[in-house]
């Protein structure tokens, strides 16, 4: 379980927590702002993502549901 400080915080913990069977997804302005992380390079990113346990391909609107 995550464990943060303040009201907020563990709202927001326990929203994370309760969605984790789901798993994250990055939203595409997220996967946008690591590319330069990875010089741009897709499978760099793809790997990321996956070692982390996070959705990145997802078609966004989906994943708000």
């Amino acid at each position: 379980m995550i464990c943060l400080h303040g009201t907020f915080g563990v709202a927001s913990a326990r929203l994370v927590d309760s969605r984790a069977p789901e798993g994250p997804t990055a939203c595409p302005v997220t996967v946008v702002e690591l590319a330069p992380a990875c010089l741009g390079d897709t499978e760099c990113q793809q790997h990321f993502f996956t070692a982390i346990n996070v959705q990145f391909d997802a078609v966004f609107v989906q994943a708000l549901r």
